[in-house]
C-alpha cells in the first residue's frame, strides 16, 4: 500500500522514480526559468552581496548602490539570517548561503529575470530569478539546503520542480535540513507558514491524494494533506476568510477547507462556485473544536 502511495506522490511531482532512486541527477539547463519574463544582463555590473537571498547591483552605473532601486531579492527562497533580525540569526547556515552566492556573482554569465506584473516587494526590493551560466540559482539554494522553498507571497509556475528539489535537500539531509535541530526548526516555521516539505520521510506529509467524499479529518489532524472533491457550498465567514464545503459521505455539511483572501489572489480563484471540482492542498487544523484544512494551494480539476 506504501508502494502506491510514494507512486502517487511522484506522479503529483511530475517526476520518475529513477529521478528519486538513482542520484546525482544533473540540473537541465535553465531549468524552470520564466524565459517570458524580462530579462536584465548584469554581468559586467558591481555587485555586492548582503546575505544568501539579497544582493544589490549597480543598475544605473553610477558607481554607487541605491537600496530602494537596485538591491535585488531572491524570490521563492528565505536564507538564514546572518544579522539580528525577528527570525533569529544563523551564521551556522547563513554564511555559507551567502558565501555561495558570492562565487556564483563572480561569473560572466549572469541574467535576472523579472516578472513584469510582479517587479517589487513592500519594501522596493527587485523581485527576480537569477540564471547564471543557464543555471536557476533560486532553484539551487533550495537542492543544495541553503533555504527552504518560500510560498508565502509567490508561487512559481513550476511548483513540483521546486518542491522536488526541497525533497532532494530534506531526504538528503544538505544544509538547513542537515541536524535534527535545525530540521524541526524549519518545519515549525513552514508549519506556520501553511506548508510542509513534500517527502516521504517528513511525518507531517501524507504522501498520497485523498478523497473528500471518503474523508476523515480527525484521522490526519496537525498533517499536511492532498485532496481532490467537489465544491457543494461555500460562504464567506470574515472580509479576509472564505470557508468552502467539499462533499463527503460522513457530514452533510462537508469537509471544512478555510481560504484566506490573500491566498485566494495568488492562487487565481476568485470565482469557486458549488459544483466545481478541485484539488487543495493544506494542513488539518482545529478552529473552535472544528476541524477544517487551512489551504495552502489548490487548482480546478
Amino acid at each position: 500500500m506504501k508502494s502506491v502511495f510514494f507512486y502517487t506522490l511522484l506522479c503529483l511531482l511530475g517526476i520518475s522514480a529513477g529521478q528519486i532512486f538513482f542520484g546525482n541527477i544533473p540540473l537541465f539547463a535553465a531549468e524552470a526559468i520564466p524565459h517570458q519574463w524580462d530579462r536584465i544582463p548584469v554581468t559586467y555590473l558591481n555587485k555586492r552581496v548582503i546575505d544568501g537571498d539579497t544582493f544589490d547591483i549597480d543598475l544605473n552605473q553610477n558607481q554607487r548602490f541605491e537600496k530602494r532601486k537596485e538591491r535585488i531579492r531572491l524570490l521563492y527562497v528565505d536564507t538564514p539570517e546572518i544579522s539580528d533580525s525577528p527570525k533569529g540569526k544563523n551564521l551556522k547556515f547563513g554564511l555559507p548561503a551567502k558565501q555561495f552566492l558570492e562565487r556564483i556573482l563572480q561569473s560572466h554569465h549572469v541574467n535576472l529575470w523579472i516578472n513584469p506584473n510582479e517587479r517589487v516587494d513592500r519594501h522596493g526590493r527587485l523581485l527576480a530569478i537569477l540564471e547564471v551560466r543557464q543555471r536557476n540559482i533560486n532553484l539551487e539554494l533550495i537542492r543544495l539546503g541553503y533555504s527552504y522553498f518560500d510560498t508565502r507571497f509567490s508561487l512559481p509556475s513550476r511548483y513540483q520542480v521546486y518542491a522536488k528539489r526541497e525533497s532532494d535537500a530534506f531526504t538528503n539531509k544538505r544544509g538547513i535540513w542537515s541536524t535534527k535541530t535545525s530540521r524541526l526548526i524549519y518545519l515549525n516555521r513552514l508549519k506556520k507558514e501553511g506548508k510542509t516539505v513534500y517527502s516521504s520521510e517528513n511525518k507531517l506529509f501524507i504522501p498520497e491524494v485523498l478523497r473528500a467524499q471518503t474523508l476523515k479529518l480527525d484521522k490526519y489532524r496537525n498533517r499536511f494533506i492532498m485532496v481532490q472533491g467537489k465544491i457543494i457550498r461555500k460562504n464567506l465567514s470574515h472580509k479576509n476568510l472564505e470557508l468552502l464545503f467539499l462533499q463527503n459521505l460522513y457530514s452533510p455539511e462537508g469537509v471544512k477547507v478555510a481560504f484566506f483572501k490573500k491566498r485566494q489572489k495568488l492562487l487565481k480563484l476568485n470565482d469557486l462556485k458549488p459544483g466545481d471540482r478541485i484539488y487543495l492542498e493544506g494542513f488539518v487544523s482545529s478552529y473552535r473544536d472544528h476541524l477544517e484544512i487551512i489551504l495552502h494551494r489548490g487548482y480546478l480539476l
